[in-house]
């Protein structure tokens, strides 16, 4: 943990540097609009936007919203299961923090730099499939899932933002210790009768 502390405060104060020799001509502004790139690791289509407003002795506010898809649980190649039939699936999240801009890390004005502050964010996510299971035997069975999972999360953040061409930002989340509550439901509805001890059933159990 401290490794990465110590990582964000000198590509902040490397970034800044390399900017700005003076901070005495950068316009200082109000209202940014972000994009956070992170959420693109569990899937090239997930978009996640937000709006940020500066406060007074570099302090923010802000808000953001995405849609958010998790991997394919069930892969269509699997020797025991596949994927008949593909239905909804929806992810999305919403979140909010307060933002404080440690200024004697930063030689731009906020919303630019290194920052920590509290937040809160909500995530959930639905979708549904109809799958065919077989067990190596005769037996196979049409089975149609509906699965949904929700977490919400306050916690401590620690990041640093980009600001390029005085209204767009990249905003990179480093780390970010939360309490978190989740709720999940997985409903399996089909004639299904596999044998415990088989790989199929195995296999199922796993995912």
């Amino acid at each position: 943990m401290k490794k990465l502390v110590l990582l964000i405060l000198v590509l902040g104060l490397s970034i800044s540097c390399f900017s700005q020799d003076s901070t005495s001509s950068i316009k200082e502004l109000k209202n940014t609009i972000r994009w956070n790139p992170t959420t693109m690791i569990f899937n090239a289509s997930n978009l996640t936007l937000g709006y940020e407003r500066v406060l007074k002795n570099s302090q923010s506010f802000s808000i953001n919203i995405g849609f958010l898809k998790l991997p394919e649980m069930i892969s269509e190649e699997n020797e025991y299961l596949s994927l008949e039939k593909k239905g909804g699936k929806l992810g999305f999240t919403i979140s909010a923090d307060y933002r404080f801009y440690l200024k004697k890390y930063n030689l731009r004005p906020a919303p630019s730099g290194v920052y920590i502050g509290p937040y809160f964010s909500h995530y959930s996510y639905n979708f549904d499939n109809t799958i065919l299971i077989n067990d190596g035997s005769d037996l196979s069975a049409n089975v149609d899932l509906d699965v949904g999972f929700r977490m919400t999360s306050v916690g401590f953040e620690l990041g640093y933002q980009f600001v390029f061409w005085e209204r767009i930002s990249l905003d990179l989340i480093l780390a970010g210790p939360s309490l978190s509550f989740y709720k999940g439901k997985v409903n399996i509805d089909g004639n299904l009768d596999l044998d415990e001890e088989s790989e199929a059933y195995n296999y199922l159990h796993d995912k």
